[in-house]
């Protein structure tokens, strides 16, 4: 199965944070927005500092990353001006998969 590998970037250290892995933009949207809602997070106190991006993929039946160029899927701040619910039609949440 090839696994989607996203990163946050954080504006204010001007790194991104350790990957992770979702099989789709839209799994990886929702982990992030559930991560910012939570208002112990630092995602949550300073949303405007964080953007989650596309920055490669996994094959775990080949052992074998590959990387891309990051692609912006969306913005911490995007994600909590919205309201819970379906976010499909929204220009800002970009579902469409990458690559």
């Amino acid at each position: 199965m090839i696994l989607k590998a996203y990163s946050i970037y954080d504006r204010a250290a001007r790194a991104y944070a350790q990957p992770f892995f979702a099989p789709s933009d839209g799994v990886a949207v929702r982990m992030v927005d559930a991560t910012a809602r939570d208002p112990s997070t630092n995602l949550a106190r300073y949303p405007q500092d964080y953007m989650l991006y596309w920055v490669g993929s996994f094959d775990d039946q080949e052992g074998m990353f590959t990387r891309g160029d990051p692609v912006q899927i969306a913005s911490v701040v995007g994600l909590l001006s919205e309201e819970q619910g379906d976010r499909s039609n929204d220009e800002r949440v970009n579902v469409e998969e990458t690559k």
